[in-house]
């Protein structure tokens, strides 16, 4: 999970909450504001490794006006498989179906999804800054940028990938707001340790879309599932307090989506 955390640590709420203005023009900086691209609210991707079998897959959506997030996942470190579903529900509840992650890192299954799909929608701003009217068809991608990393993050996660970095692949416009797309990422210089750029490579596999409908239902029952209370957590350490941005076991009951609204 570490390796898979150092690239991945950062977007829950960051993606459901972004209310920044899309704007189609590069931005020359480590956090490259929102493109058009991030208009698009609907997802498949499906992240692996060069040389592994660590694999990620992620179907989800999210509802910028509710900060609704939903999301199928399936990761596998390479022995173990896990698969299990996971909602925002309002920007503060987490629900979890399945085994998304070994208890107490709950946070970081919804992170990790967040993380990578911001990421890829920062790789297509760059590489193709003038959004997906851009495409014509299928369009093949080279982008590569020596001096300037791409830095994403949400209140409980963050990461950064550093330069030198290259992206090569293709988008093809499939329908009207429907792009699919393959990219293969490489960053960083061999032999440098993490904390100093070290060498990085990831593949990602796509499909983009949006949808009016991403709002999760106020009447969806919550039976089955387990839910968690999203927010600054406090706990001791001798004689501190230490604040953290993670998700807790809920203190409320919630019986559907719309309980967790009316509060």
């Amino acid at each position: 999970m570490d390796s898979l955390r150092r690239i991945i640590l950062m977007l829950s709420i960051s993606l459901a909450a972004t209310n920044a203005i899309a704007a189609d023009a590069p931005c020359n900086d480590p956090c490259r504001k929102p493109t058009s691209w991030f208009d698009f609210n609907v997802f498949t991707l499906k992240v692996t490794f060069p040389n592994s079998e660590r694999y990620a897959l992620w179907h989800g959506q999210w509802d910028s006006d509710t900060k609704d997030i939903k999301i199928i996942a399936e990761t596998s470190d390479g022995s173990a498989i896990r698969k299990g579903n996971i909602l925002m529900i309002a920007g503060r509840i987490m629900a979890t179906q399945g085994t998304v992650s070994e208890p107490g890192y709950e946070i970081d299954a919804l992170d990790g999804a967040v993380l990578e799909q911001q990421l890829v929608l920062k790789l297509l701003g760059a590489a193709l800054p003038d959004g997906a009217s851009s495409i014509k068809g299928s369009r093949k991608i080279d982008y590569s940028d020596q001096k300037t990393g791409i830095q994403f993050a949400t209140q409980s996660a963050q990461g950064f990938i550093a330069p030198p970095w290259r992206i090569k692949g293709k988008a093809k416009l499939v329908a009207h707001d429907v792009v699919e797309y393959e990219l293969a990422l490489t960053s960083g210089v061999k032999g440098k340790p993490n904390n100093e750029g070290r060498e990085f490579s990831a593949n990602f596999v796509g499909r983009l879309s949006k949808s009016v409908t991403t709002r999760l239902d106020d009447a969806m029952s919550l039976e089955g599932w387990t839910l968690f209370g999203v927010g600054v957590q406090t706990k001791k350490d001798g004689n501190s307090t230490i604040y953290d941005y993670t998700a807790a076991p809920a203190t409320e009951v919630y019986k559907t989506v719309a309980d967790i609204r009316k509060q």
